[in-house]
């Protein structure tokens, strides 16, 4: 918090998930950041998916404390993950003053299906990754520019509509896809969840699990299924 008005202190950082499942960032050592915690341990740390990326604009809000994490708890493994995703050197991440946030309380927002709900923290740690995470920005981008028309005919195959649709999806995981319909005549769209058989489990795999989805539309368009 801000000390003369208790406004708060918004700060960006980097971060990585522990082994545990906490997210652990660092602060320069002579930041107001730093200051800050060394005054109140109490925060809030705000997680948003980038637009275009797995469930994007969706977020998640921790409310909880800021501990220091000992510099034998920064694994090998985190510094390579941060250092590919920032481009800083693992000598660099390695220096700084890293922190670990515990959460006490969670809320969540899915930008999707415009819900919102607090989650027991429990749950979070529970969670389970998006292993088609990486891959979902191109999986996207090759689905919703060059198949308009086979997600469309899925769309409307198997909602049993009849009327015309427009159709993207909106996320890829290995579980299934969310997936924006919009009839005909209606001004919004809505969300669908879709699971898929068998879980895809590299981007290779999930562009074969579409193409057979979208062949087996096709077949059921014409009446051959």
């Amino acid at each position: 918090m801000d000390a003369p008005d208790g406004a708060g202190f918004v700060n960006h950082v980097t971060f990585a998930l522990g082994e545990e499942g906490s997210p652990m960032f660092s602060v320069g050592r002579d930041s107001l950041a730093a200051q800050n915690l060394q005054g109140s341990t109490q925060a809030s740390f705000l997680i948003r998916a980038p637009d275009g990326s797995a469930h994007g604009g969706s977020s998640v809000a921790l409310f909880g404390a800021v501990e220091a994490v000992a510099e034998r708890d920064v694994s090998t493994s985190m510094l390579q993950a941060l250092s590919s995703s920032t481009g800083w050197s693992q000598e660099h991440l390695a220096s700084q003053q890293w922190q670990r946030f515990l959460p006490s309380k969670v809320f969540f927002m899915d930008s999707a299906y415009a819900t919102e709900a607090w989650v027991d923290v429990p749950d979070l740690w529970e969670a389970q990754p998006n292993l088609l995470a990486q891959d979902v920005p191109q999986l996207l981008e090759k689905l919703n520019s060059k198949h308009t028309q086979d997600l469309a005919r899925f769309a409307k195959v198997y909602s049993g509509n009849s009327a015309d649709v427009e159709s993207r999806v909106l996320s890829v995981d290995h579980l299934g896809f969310d997936l924006s319909v919009r009839h005909a005549g209606k001004a919004d769209a809505s969300a669908q969840r879709v699971g898929l058989k068998v879980p895809p489990q590299t981007l290779e795999e999930a562009i074969s699990a579409f193409t057979k989805l979208f062949q087996e539309a096709y077949a059921r368009e014409q009446g051959w299924m």
